[in-house]
């Protein structure tokens, strides 16, 4: 079978992800226990996201389960929701 574009596309993906996690796993880590710290010690942690960087604010804010401690603020327009 040729090999598409799709699947030139797919490998560069999968290689850039694997290089990212492998350079970046250890401040990952330090990263999720800062806030596994901040949780448990029952301070508030807030998303902040404008424009199309909200997206990443709201998939946490609106995922079923989501802590009730963690604030949200998201601004459209004039005024905060």
């Amino acid at each position: 079978m040729a090999t598409t574009i799709l699947d030139h596309y797919l490998t560069a993906a999968k290689n850039v992800l694997e290089s990212i996690a492998s350079r970046e796993a250890a401040s990952l880590e330090t990263a999720a226990a800062a806030v596994a710290d901040a949780y448990q010690a029952g301070h508030r942690i807030y998303i902040f996201g404008c424009t199309h960087s909200a997206i990443l604010a709201e998939d946490v804010f609106y995922r079923a389960g989501e802590y009730s401690t963690w604030g949200y603020r998201c601004s459209y327009g004039f005024g905060y929701y």
